[in-house]
C-alpha cells in the first residue's frame, strides 16, 4: 500500500503526500526495497524520482546511482550521474567518465553542456582533450564555446584566474564564470559570486550569478 502511495504522489501532479517523507518513514531495508522496484520500472519518471530519492536517504545509495547512470533514458542517466558526483566522485566508473567525455561532442543543443559541467565538477583531466576541441569548433554556439573555456579553467586548477575574471566583470563570460565560482565552492569564490549578485553594473550578470547561487 505504502509502495502505491509513493508512486501516485510521483506521478500526480496534484498536490499530496510527498514521496521523500513517506520513504523516509521506513527503515533502510523497505526503503531501498521501493528504491530498487521504482529504479526497475518502466516508467522513466520513476526511475529518474528513484535516482534523485537514493541519495536522500539512504546512506549507500552509490550501487543503485550505479546502476542508474546506465539507464537508457538520458534524463534517469543524468540525475543518477549528479547523484554520484554529489556524494561519491571517486566512485564515477572509467566507463561513466568516458560516456560524459564522448557526449561533449554530440551535436545535440544541451547534452554537450550538461556533460561539460559534470566533467568539470569531476575535475576530470581526461576531459581536456575533448573540451578543447568543443572551444575551438567555429560550428557550436559562442556561448558554448566560453563555457567550455571556462570549463577548463576548472579543470586545469585557475580557481584564482576564474574568481579573479569575476571580480572584474568579464561580462560575455559571467554567466559561466559564477557558476565554476559556486563549482569550486570556497568562501572567497562563493563571496565573489554573492557580490556579483548584488553589485555587477548590470541586471543580466546580476541576475546570472543569483541564478548560480540559487
Amino acid at each position: 500500500m505504502r509502495m502505491d502511495r509513493i508512486v501516485q504522489s510521483i506521478v500526480s501532479d496534484e498536490e499530496g503526500d510527498d514521496p521523500l517523507s513517506l520513504l523516509a518513514l521506513m527503515d533502510r531495508g523497505e526503503a531501498l526495497q521501493v528504491l530498487e522496484e521504482l529504479a526497475s520500472n518502466r516508467d522513466p519518471q520513476l526511475r529518474s524520482w528513484a535516482a534523485f530519492a537514493a541519495p536522500k536517504v539512504l546512506t549507500d545509495s552509490a550501487p543503485l546511482l550505479a546502476k542508474l547512470a546506465k539507464d537508457p533514458n538520458p534524463d534517469v542517466r543524468d540525475e543518477a550521474v549528479d547523484g554520484l558526483i554529489a556524494i561519491d566522485p571517486d566512485s564515477i566508473q572509467a566507463s561513466l567518465k568516458t560516456s560524459l567525455r564522448n557526449s561533449l561532442a554530440s551535436a545535440d543543443y544541451l547534452e554537450p553542456m550538461n556533460a561539460l559541467w559534470r566533467v568539470a565538477r569531476l575535475r576530470d583531466r581526461g576531459s581536456l582533450d575533448a573540451i578543447a576541441a568543443l572551444e575551438s569548433d567555429s560550428s557550436r554556439p559562442p556561448w558554448q564555446r566560453k563555457a567550455a573555456e571556462v570549463a577548463a579553467l576548472l579543470i586545469r586548477g585557475e580557481d584564482e584566474a576564474i574568481v579573479q575574471r569575476l571580480l572584474g566583470h568579464d561580462h560575455e563570460y559571467v554567466r559561466f564564470l559564477a557558476r565554476a565560482a559556486v563549482l569550486i565552492g570556497t568562501a572567497n569564490a562563493r563571496e565573489a559570486v554573492t557580490l556579483c549578485s548584488a553589485d555587477a553594473p548590470d541586471d543580466e550578470c546580476r541576475m546570472w550569478c543569483r541564478e548560480a547561487l540559487a
